[in-house]
């Protein structure tokens, strides 16, 4: 699981995130990386618009999509096949602060640990 700002940093990272990704928990979260450095580029798209309809609509409050991760961040050869769990966290005026994403591998786990 990711928590990620409106700017896109991440703010919270799973040791189960970091571990699929090939960082510590610690280093993603520095202030510096933003979770579209882990996405092949035309899943993060489809990721970014399938946010923006969430964030826009104060009545949705979350969706599932697939994509793949980059083991390692880009540029990688390392491909993981996750489905996404996009949940929008909103405050008490139904403003986003938050996004919340669950990553599941749908990759068999001996498929995943073999491309780590």
């Amino acid at each position: 699981m990711v928590v990620v700002d409106r700017s896109g940093l991440m703010v919270s990272a799973s040791q189960s995130f970091a571990y699929l990704v090939g960082h510590s928990p610690r280093a993603l979260c520095d202030g510096t990386r933003l979770l579209l450095e882990f996405f092949e580029e035309v899943d993060y798209i489809s990721f970014v618009e399938l946010a923006c309809r969430l964030i826009l609509n104060p009545e949705l409050k979350s969706s599932l999509i697939s994509g793949r991760l980059l083991h390692g961040g880009f540029p990688s050869d390392k491909l993981i096949y996750c489905s996404l769990s996009i949940v929008i966290r909103r405050d008490s005026r139904s403003i986003p602060v938050y996004v919340v994403v669950t990553f599941i591998p749908t990759s068999s786990i001996s498929e995943v640990l073999r491309k780590i």
